[in-house]
């Protein structure tokens, strides 16, 4: 019975460290593209790019998002939110998934491709 047990802990616990070298992974590659990402915004959009980078730090926070939700998190004009979520879109940030002229919504698909990313662990 205690071999039965100390075998049952040695499993749980390299379960264990396997869940946590994934979670570590993906904080990695998290971290990485949200690097990349305001490099990017920083680039695209010059001087204006406060704007863009809180609309990408609220993506973070909720991955699927509208212009409504956007012009409350920047106090900016619906136009202004539009044209940066276009523009993010332009850039593959996010995709716009209703393909409806008016209320869309968008996806944040490259935050959700790193998480959904295989991890091959040695």
């Amino acid at each position: 019975f205690k071999n039965q047990i100390h075998e049952w802990i040695k499993f749980f616990l390299e379960t264990i460290k396997e869940a946590t070298k994934e979670t570590i992974f993906i904080i990695d590659k998290v971290i990485d593209l949200k690097t990349e990402l305001e490099e990017q915004i920083k680039a695209e959009f010059k001087g204006a790019s406060n704007n863009a980078l809180e609309v990408l730090k609220s993506l973070f926070e909720n991955f699927i998002t509208d212009a409504k939700m956007c012009t409350k998190i920047i106090s900016k004009s619906p136009a202004t939110v539009i044209n940066i979520l276009n523009k993010l879109e332009e850039l593959g940030i996010v995709k716009e998934i209703t393909h409806q002229k008016r209320n869309r919504v968008y996806f944040f698909d490259k935050y959700m491709r790193v998480i959904n990313e295989k991890i091959t662990l040695n």
